[in-house]
């Protein structure tokens, strides 16, 4: 096989990764460790944000391509945190959030300095409030110096605006 495939990209969890990149004979392009995060905009339709958010966290949790921060833009917090939080405690998903986020439900439990870098796997996800898009990309910036890990981000907006 080896004259046939010149490098492999393999998709699953971090110990399938880990174990191709260690067995193969052929080059192995792979991460190990990653942060998906999911940013609401002040613009965004509610039910979609719902929807999406729902999908992305709890689909599969155990799966490296599942969300684990979910960042709410200030704007739109009076409308759309309280719903979508709800949504994922209702749905037996764990919610680890700042401040803000602890005050819209009692089951939320505090966020600590870790939860926004950590790759739960699980039905855990850690949310915050920030100040629009351009603190999205501080964000996950912090993210991958604290840890050196890459992250993904969706975006939710109802309008095809450009992000800045």
């Amino acid at each position: 096989m080896v004259s046939y495939i010149d490098v492999i990209v393999p998709r699953g969890g971090k110990s399938l990764i880990a174990r191709v990149q260690r067995d193969a004979r052929i080059p192995v392009m792979g991460h190990l460790e990653g942060l998906c995060h999911v940013y609401v905009d002040r613009a965004a339709d509610l039910e979609m944000a719902k929807a999406i958010t729902l999908n992305a966290k709890l689909r599969r949790t155990g799966i490296c391509g599942a969300a684990e921060t979910l960042l709410v833009d200030r704007d739109c917090a009076n409308t759309h945190l309280a719903p979508i939080v709800t949504e994922l405690l209702d749905a037996a998903c764990e919610v680890r959030g700042d401040v803000g986020t602890q005050q819209v439900d009692q089951r939320v439990k505090p966020a600590t300095t870790e939860d926004w870098s950590t790759e739960y796997l699980d039905s855990i996800i850690s949310v915050k409030l920030v100040g629009g898009c351009c603190h999205l990309s501080l964000c996950a910036a912090q993210g991958r110096n604290r840890k050196g890990l890459m992250s993904s981000c969706q975006t939710m907006r109802a309008n095809r605006a450009k992000l800045p």
